[in-house]
């Protein structure tokens, strides 16, 4: 698939089809493979919780089982990450896989430079030195 193929789907595909005639319309302008990926990852972002509650019940989340689920939460965390809410952020880290904890964070220091200043930060790194070092 091609960005230009990625950039004709977006306008040209109806995403009120039936998810089975979506899937063969979006197939069609990037292939198969690429187009149920895709169609899966979206599911996941449709059930992904407020903002409000990933920063304020963070312990009480239900965290899915599947690493795609997973890492749908983590990017979704990662660009929404401010300085305020890096606890909730670093608490959030530690209840996901652990494959996913540098990835994670490296995607929240793009978005946010500032939260590498913070005291949950320093916490953090210093928790995973040595996959860091």
């Amino acid at each position: 698939p091609t960005a230009r193929a990625w950039a004709e789907m977006a306008d040209r595909i109806d995403r009120r089809l039936s998810p089975t005639t979506y899937l063969k319309a979006l197939a069609g302008a990037v292939g198969l493979g690429p187009a149920t990926e895709f169609v899966a990852f979206q599911q996941y972002w449709k059930d992904l919780p407020s903002l409000t509650d990933l920063w304020q019940h963070t312990a009480e989340l239900t965290i899915p089982r599947d690493l795609q689920g997973q890492y749908a939460l983590a990017l979704y965390a990662a660009s929404a990450v401010t300085p305020e809410v890096m606890p909730a952020f670093v608490q959030l880290s530690g209840r996901l896989t652990k494959t996913l904890a540098i990835p994670m964070m490296l995607a929240a220091q793009q978005r946010c430079p500032a939260i590498v200043s913070t005291h949950a930060y320093s916490q953090w790194a210093a928790q995973y030195a040595h996959l860091m070092f």
